[in-house]
């Protein structure tokens, strides 16, 4: 299990994080030679690359979960033109994105991929007054050299909750579920999926489990 963290790795405590719930391997941008860490125009294609090296280096039939965070269009954008600030480096984006995926493509090896926003840009307040709707960002679920399975009860066109899209996926990649992911799956059903909108009763029971 691999972590490559798009800041410092004291940063929201996530270095010490990570390894308290079993990560192998955490990288932030200094150990990596990518920046000294606190960079917010790093590339994307920067981070695809060390993770490509990671792997390169595994043996061919070691499996691996990866979990790569990016910064590049996190912000903060141009004050004067921010839109198109933004949409200049989300073809950045979607170029690196692209390239790593014909990476995974011609290794030959099965690979789930999982890809979700964070939430929009700075500028969207200029645009949406209502905090839940800059929260909104699409996610997109892929299946590489293989064929995807169903996913018990999910409507991808229904919004979906990030503490859900980890089972969700792995249905999708044909694997089955925890028990805590059928559990948090059940609790959170009365809450349409939208875990911010349950109880907090609701939250603290599964968060107790």
């Amino acid at each position: 299990t691999i972590v490559i963290y798009p800041v410092p790795g004291f940063f929201l405590n996530a270095r010490q994080f990570y390894g308290s719930i079993g990560v192998d391997e955490f990288y932030d941008p200094a150990e990596l030679g990518v920046s000294k860490g606190w960079n917010w125009r790093v590339p994307d294609s920067l981070f695809y690359a060390a993770l490509r090296k990671k792997l390169d280096a595994m043996p061919k039939d070691q499996p691996v979960a990866a979990l790569l965070l990016t910064i590049n269009q996190h912000g903060p954008h141009d004050r004067i033109d921010a839109i198109g600030d933004y949409m200049n480096r989300y073809a950045q984006s979607d170029l690196a994105y692209e390239a790593f995926l014909e990476y995974l493509t011609a290794r030959g090896r099965k690979a789930g991929v999982v890809t979700f926003g964070d939430h929009l840009p700075e500028f969207a307040t200029q645009v949406f007054e209502d905090d839940d709707r800059r929260e909104l960002t699409d996610y997109e679920i892929r299946c590489i050299n293989f064929t995807c399975k169903n996913a018990a009860g999910h409507d991808s066109t229904e919004q979906l909750d990030v503490t859900l899209l980890g089972p969700v996926a792995l249905e999708y990649f044909g694997f089955e579920i925890d028990g805590l992911s059928r559990y948090g799956r059940n609790l959170f059903a009365q809450c349409a999926s939208d875990v911010s909108r349950c109880a907090e009763e609701v939250r603290l029971r599964f968060n107790r489990a």
